[in-house]
């Protein structure tokens, strides 16, 4: 015990008096919530030039026009029937909302019809007009099915819950969905680097086996099991360090939902810091130089992160490509993850946990075989 921590006091103080590396090492998950946000959010919104054509007049659609003319992402633009297609072709408007004749009385008898919304660029244009609109005649229709059915019935209604204490205010909110997005992809970003970061420390061994360190050390009392087990020891610490800072700076700096608590989100991540680590064992153990180790991540992290879903959704892959996820550990990080901000419970996820430790564990196994099978002392002479 006390040659592993000589060792890792060592492995510590030579990593910390490289403080470049440091600083390139622990900024690099700020830098990846950086690249999260701006993939996933915009200082502007986008707004669709947008025309109201009333054929009705009558009171339902009188109301159903100001609720358009009233949303924050529409423009109004003032246009003729006639005009309308050549407006809609021009690109002078981008989407039309049609209110036809016996619209309002249709509302009035709790069975809505008689409103077209439609445009060239189809849902891109039409998205943020047909939730809205579609769910304030919706209450309408409510207001009407409670009441005599006619428009009188209906104006009182609507008169009397104007009147009433209870209001109902809106206002401009933070999307749930693109703050839970920015979070897993900032997570995603995370689980490259670290990935990349335990490939960089375990290259550690295969330099100090490069330079005849590591030789030197085995003639002291320190067996070779001891000084892998401190380089797992150094290399989750700053494993440790990473998922810290990730959550510490999208929680308190970025001020980023994560959609589930903190906790549970850094037992996922350290879980899976034992898995970075035991991949990059596997690097150390079968690689023949620090250059070769250093080709091989390369070869193995990036792609797998892509295929994953580090980067964007497994569902928009092709197929093929989606089956192979299933044998990837970041797939089932983020899996997780993604189940838990939708509001499954921490112990029905058991079958999730279990995958993970067992490719934890198939890692390290690996990893033990490939420094047990042979002395490689000869390939760094």
């Amino acid at each position: 015990m006390t040659s592993i921590l000589w060792l890792i006091r060592g492995a510590l103080k030579t990593h910390l008096a490289n403080k470049k590396g440091m600083w390139i090492f622990l900024g690099l998950p700020v830098i990846g919530i950086l690249l999260s946000v701006l993939a996933h959010s915009s200082n502007s919104e986008d707004r669709v030039k947008a025309a109201v054509i009333n054929e009705d007049g009558q009171y339902a659609a009188n109301l159903t026009a100001d609720r358009v003319k009233s949303l924050k992402n529409v423009n109004i633009i003032q246009v003729k029937k006639s005009d309308l297609n050549s407006r809609i072709a021009d690109g002078t408007i981008d989407a039309a909302v049609i209110l036809k004749k016996g619209f309002s009385k249709s509302v009035a008898e709790g069975k809505p019809a008689g409103i077209e919304i439609f445009s060239v660029k189809g849902k891109q244009a039409t998205a943020l007009l047909t939730g809205p609109i579609y769910e304030y005649v919706d209450v309408l229709t409510s207001f009407a099915k409670a009441s005599p059915q006619d428009e009188s019935g209906l104006k009182k209604m609507v008169k009397s819950y104007q009147q009433s204490s209870l209001k109902l205010v809106t206002g401009k909110i933070s999307s749930l969905e693109s703050s839970d997005m920015t979070a897993a992809g900032s997570i995603g970003y995370l689980i490259m680097i670290m990935l990349i970061s335990a490939g960089s420390l375990s290259e550690f061994i295969l330099k100090e086996k490069e330079s005849r360190t590591y030789f030197r050390l085995l003639t002291a009392p320190i067996d070779s099991k001891s000084y892998v087990l401190a380089n797992i020891a150094v290399n989750m610490i700053f494993m440790v360090a990473q998922i810290v800072i990730t959550l510490f700076f999208l929680t308190n700096v970025f001020h980023i939902r994560l959609g589930l608590p903190v906790s549970e989100m850094f037992l996922i991540l350290f879980l899976f810091s034992f898995i970075s680590v035991g991949l990059s064992l596997i690097f150390a153990a079968f690689a023949k130089s620090s250059h070769a180790a250093s080709a091989l991540q390369n070869l193995i992290i990036t792609p797998t992160c892509l295929i994953g879903g580090c980067f964007f959704p497994i569902k928009i892959m092709p197929e093929m490509l989606q089956k192979a996820a299933d044998f990837l550990p970041q797939k089932w990080v983020l899996t997780t993850i993604s189940q838990l901000q939708q509001g499954s419970p921490l112990g029905s996820l058991g079958l999730n946990f279990l995958i993970l430790l067992a490719f934890a564990a198939a890692f390290f196994l690996i990893a033990v075989y490939g420094f047990s099978r042979e002395n490689k002392g000869g390939s760094f002479v």
